[in-house]
């Protein structure tokens, strides 16, 4: 099982330990969840069995219990997988078959679909947040980092996906070991059809380095939404127009886009009359294009991303960031809300993994109530200290516990053990309930080693207030942590 590939079943009892076999990828990272709950994240060993759910965790012994219970499990990395090799539950428990959801949506692309660089890649994507931001929506995402829909060699992928796309294994070093270099053809008689596919692809075809001409690209996407259109008839499709980056223009900055006229040309070819009269279709088996004879309704739109993502959205390695994946997948949702009256079930679950917003506290601590953040710059690791409450005053002055508190930060301050390279800034988290009167830090820890172990004082200047202070640790994406220990001093 890889990237677009799940396993998910009923269970009984409070128990889950899955075996793994020995064409499990060594150290993959997989997302698995019970229920409703958010996904918890293990590295997995080849020919080693994990217990993945035990009545300390989620979603077990909770207040309505949901009986049986549903464990899903993912893979992040596309070209990695897992080998299922036995699944262990409590004695006398049972393995029960979860009914698949009423609506599918088939996600093809490359590296952009995939998640490429991003926090958990698969599970970043924007075809992951889309499929499950939608909710109660089986999906599947066929994409590879590199590939070009073109079939030719383009950044190791030995085919494109309008090949790629009808065979029964990826274009991964790993599906190759063990299937080789000639999988057979899909069955899709044996799966349920996509309601909707979804193709974002042209990225590495559109790259100088690949070559390929725009009559190729043309070709090659109409020809494989002529084989989807063969083997799901009633599926919709959406082809989405590409984003290439952006680059300085002035004082501002512009979008590169590839091949616009040509997507938009292929849209517009399936929407001829000429086309739904009589549509023809492609059989891979005898690499041969056929008509229907039967007339088609339209089944083919176009989704322009231009404008959903700025410069900022695009990370150092080309790829969107998480926010980017983000913004594309909430606008997906909304098209597809609105041009297919899909309604929107996800209305709780947790769909990106351990997303931060600024509006939320990244301390436990005051999770209770809306935190202010001052100098917010960088990711929040979220660390977790102790209030900086540990002195006795004399009397309940409050004039008396603001100085003593201020003669804390500036004397003794807070030491911690920490492990990283890259920039450092320190900001203050308060609650609703402190009176800040006045707050700056002087300069910022800020070493340019590459690799960095020693014991560090946070330089506070001025620090005037009243309240539950908290001092969180920021830092900036070049930055690397390795380890944090926490101390307290004062």
């Amino acid at each position: 099982m890889s990237l677009g590939g799940r396993l998910k079943f009923g269970f009984s009892g409070q128990q889950v330990a899955i075996t793994f076999g020995s064409l499990t990828t060594n150290g993959v990272l997989v997302g698995y969840r019970v229920d409703g709950q958010d996904w918890q994240l293990t590295n997995i060993t080849s020919n080693a069995t994990h217990l993945l759910v035990s009545p300390s965790s989620p979603a077990i012994n909770v207040t309505y219990p949901v009986n049986p219970s549903t464990f899903e499990l993912r893979v992040t990395n596309w070209a990695y997988g897992v080998q299922i090799s036995a699944v262990h539950l409590g004695k006398g428990e049972k393995l029960f078959k979860i009914p698949d959801f009423s609506r599918s949506i088939e996600f093809i692309g490359d590296s952009l679909s995939s998640g490429y660089t991003n926090s958990l890649e698969g599970l970043s994507s924007f075809a992951y947040g889309t499929g499950a931001g939608l909710g109660n929506t089986e999906y599947s995402i066929t994409a590879y980092p590199g590939i070009c829909l073109y079939d030719q060699l383009c950044f190791g992928n030995a085919r494109g996906m309008v090949h790629q796309w009808f065979y029964t294994s990826d274009t991964s070093y790993r599906a190759t070991q063990i299937y080789g270099d000639k999988p057979v053809l899909w069955d899709f008689s044996k799966q349920k059809p996509a309601d909707l596919v979804i193709i974002n692809i042209g990225t590495n075809d559109s790259n100088q380095a690949n070559n390929v001409s725009s009559t190729d690209y043309v070709a090659s996407y109409i020809k494989l939404i002529e084989g989807i259109h063969a083997v799901w008839p009633d599926a919709q499709v959406i082809i989405m127009s590409l984003w290439e980056g952006f680059y300085a223009y002035g004082n501002s900055y512009a979008q590169s886009q590839g091949f616009v006229s040509e997507i938009y040309g292929v849209y517009q070819y399936f929407n001829t009359q000429k086309y739904l009269s009589n549509p023809t279709l492609y059989n891979p088996r005898t690499n041969s294009t056929y008509s229907s004879h039967k007339a088609s309704a339209p089944f083919v739109s176009y989704f322009n991303t231009t404008g959903i993502m700025q410069h900022n959205d695009i990370g150092p390695a080309y790829h969107p960031t998480d926010v980017g994946h983000i913004k594309v997948a909430s606008h997906l949702i909304q098209y597809v809300k609105t041009k297919f009256n899909w309604p929107l079930y996800a209305t709780g679950p947790e769909v990106f993994h351990d997303t931060l917003y600024v509006s939320q506290s990244p301390i436990s601590s005051i999770s209770s109530r809306q935190s202010k953040i001052l100098g917010l710059e960088g990711r929040d690791i979220k660390l977790e200290l102790s209030k900086f409450d540990p002195i006795d005053t004399n009397g309940p002055n409050l004039v008396e516990r603001r100085a003593r508190l201020l003669t804390i930060f500036t004397s003794h301050s807070w030491y911690g053990k920490l492990s990283l390279s890259g920039r450092i800034i320190v900001p203050l988290i308060y609650n609703d309930d402190v009176k800040l009167n006045f707050y700056n830090i002087e300069g910022q820890f800020d070493h340019p080693m590459p690799s960095l172990i020693r014991r560090f004082k946070l330089p506070f200047h001025r620090l005037h207030a009243s309240g539950k202070i908290i001092v969180s640790l920021m830092y900036n994406s070049d930055v690397q942590l390795n380890s944090l220990t926490p101390e307290l001093t004062v």
